[in-house]
């Protein structure tokens, strides 16, 4: 019975040193997905990766193999999550310092495609910036993928890196930039592209035509009929437009034009993207956080769905952080909704000219984290619907804010009228 209890003993360390090790097992995953998801596009063993996974000559990942990574992550995260709950650890300094790290990798994402483009033979400047529209275009679906992780006010991702919501928010900031540059940029490369082949097709149907022969139809009735320009132009109509007639460049016989339907819900996506971050600039942010709120997630919302229906991997991508943000805002699974609000009286005080200090009426709270790691959401009927973060300054629970923005000002303005009415001051 020693030994079996040995055993079992032994058994349990190493079950709780691999949920230990969770976080670390997380990332590794991660990196690996990166590295089956990336790297086939920069060097050339595709023999390899056809044998090993089923690429079948396509740059693109397998569905099945990404969503089985992301579920092993997924998996991992919510073991370490949830034991990281009961233990004091170091947050992930990702988290604290974010730029460095996603700077450089987008960066060397696109400058990756360079050399790439070097070692290629017989290539023009057409496939640098086709290699600059994909490789922006996986960089966007992990930029996307990355910035919905924290999004949740707490979450199984946010206890793995043993970080709060606030450092969460600046991770969503930087990967969230980085998310509409590089589909700008696929965009607008998977502009010039199509362009800079039509031209070249009309060069080479007037060449082959003066010879007798050709190698290609038009892709559209009368792409070729008139001057380099209009060629250009036709077809970028049925690239972008999929009402536009379609010509099989084989046959010459129309065909339905499903490309552009994927291409015309990507271009939507993109500027829902543009407004989206047109909005979130800080000067706008600050000025009128409402606006921003408003616009931020319909916006968000709408990006993310198009852009799934456009690439389909994307929407496996965005699933993690998606399903952290519905538990988070939902009872589902019996969890308490960190986004309901509850009625209470609050006594505010005014502190200084710039300063108020707001004491919620109710149990104090249980938690033994430092102060300033706990924040609580504050609605004011009176200001409207709008709704704001604060740090808390005690148990109480007690809030300090300065009028510092159009919300808190108006916070500020209030709670002077009231107290002037109160000692009947006019």
């Amino acid at each position: 019975s020693v030994a079996h209890s040995a055993r079992a003993g032994a058994g349990w360390s190493t079950l709780l040193l691999l949920i230990g090790n969770g976080g670390a097992m997380a990332v590794l995953s991660v990196a690996s997905l990166a590295v089956i998801d990336v790297l086939p596009f920069y060097f050339d063993y595709r023999g390899v990766w056809d044998s090993l996974v089923g690429y079948e000559g396509s740059y693109d990942t397998p569905v099945g193999l990404t969503a089985g990574i992301l579920g092993v992550v997924v998996l991992l995260v919510a073991l370490a999550g949830g034991r990281a709950q009961g233990y004091a650890l170091r947050p992930c300094s990702l988290l604290l310092r974010p730029d460095l790290f996603v700077h450089s990798a987008n960066i060397m994402l696109l400058a990756g495609v360079i050399p790439w483009w070097a070692c290629q033979s017989h290539a023009d400047a057409t496939d640098l910036v086709d290699g600059w529209g994909y490789i922006s275009g996986k960089a966007c679906k992990w930029m996307m993928g990355m910035c919905l992780l924290p999004i949740a006010r707490q979450s199984l991702w946010l206890n793995a890196a043993a970080a709060g919501f606030p450092e969460g928010v600046a991770f969503h900031r930087v990967t969230g930039w980085w998310c509409v540059a590089q589909v700008v940029i696929h965009s607008l490369c998977y502009t010039v592209t199509p362009a800079l082949d039509a031209a070249s097709d009309y060069e080479d149907w007037k060449h082959h035509l003066a010879h007798g022969n050709h190698t290609r139809g038009p892709e559209c009735p009368g792409e070729f009929d008139g001057t380099q320009l209009h060629a250009v132009l036709a077809a970028l109509r049925v690239y972008f437009w999929p009402w536009a007639t379609r010509l099989s460049v084989e046959t010459g016989e129309p065909e339905p034009n499903t490309l552009g339907v994927f291409i015309l819900v990507g271009l939507i996506g993109t500027l829902a993207a543009i407004s989206l971050s047109a909005f979130s600039l800080p000067r706008l942010r600050r000025a009128r956080y409402d606006l921003f709120y408003v616009v931020h997630v319909p916006a968000a919302a709408f990006f993310i769905v198009l852009g799934a229906v456009h690439e389909f991997q994307m929407m496996v991508f965005v699933v993690p952080g998606v399903f952290a943000y519905f538990l988070d805002r939902t009872d589902f699974l019996n969890r308490t909704a960190t986004s309901r609000f509850h009625h209470v009286t609050a006594r505010v005080r005014l502190m200084t000219a710039d300063w108020v200090r707001v004491d919620v009426a109710g149990p104090s709270l249980r938690s033994e984290a430092a102060y300033g790691t706990q924040f609580l959401y504050l609605r004011v009927p009176a200001l409207g619907g709008e709704s704001h973060a604060f740090s808390l300054a005690a148990r109480c629970p007690s809030i300090v804010i300065k009028a510092n923005g159009d919300w808190t000002r108006r916070l500020h303005e209030l709670a002077q009228k009231q107290a002037a009415a109160a000692l009947g001051i006019e």
